[in-house]
């Protein structure tokens, strides 16, 4: 059983490698330059999914969450500090310093439901 689990994340993990995280990068407005995904990340989307939704998230739950991390920090990259604080933002990462990796951290940062409303939500409706 753990077998068969361990090969449907690594068919999940290359269809977001091959084509889930270079699609939301490009709907992004973002290259490769600016965000990177590492194992790490890969391994932790996977996971924050079947947390959230379930083993029967699938590719959908996958895309959902690369695209909600991506957009946060496209704007994150895009901001200041002062628009950020106007913004109200309940998330934060240092994007200093190009390309940010998506990691373990940054999933568990960016990709949270905390229920508070968010002014920035409409930008990506």
């Amino acid at each position: 059983m753990q077998t068969q689990k361990r090969f449907e994340n690594l068919k999940k993990i290359k269809i977001l490698r091959k084509h889930l995280f270079p699609d939301a990068l490009i709907e992004a407005g973002l290259t490769t330059e600016q965000i990177v995904l590492t194992q790490e990340g890969c391994d932790a989307i996977v996971s924050q999914v079947e947390q959230r939704v379930g083993k029967e998230g699938g590719v959908r739950g996958i895309k959902n969450c690369i695209k909600a991390v991506i957009d946060k920090i496209g704007l994150l990259i895009r901001t200041n500090e002062k628009e950020q604080e106007a913004l109200q933002l309940s998330f934060s990462l240092d994007t200093a310093t190009l390309p940010v990796p998506i990691t373990a951290n940054v999933v568990a940062e960016l990709y949270k439901n905390d229920g508070s409303p968010q002014s920035w939500t409409g930008m990506f409706l």
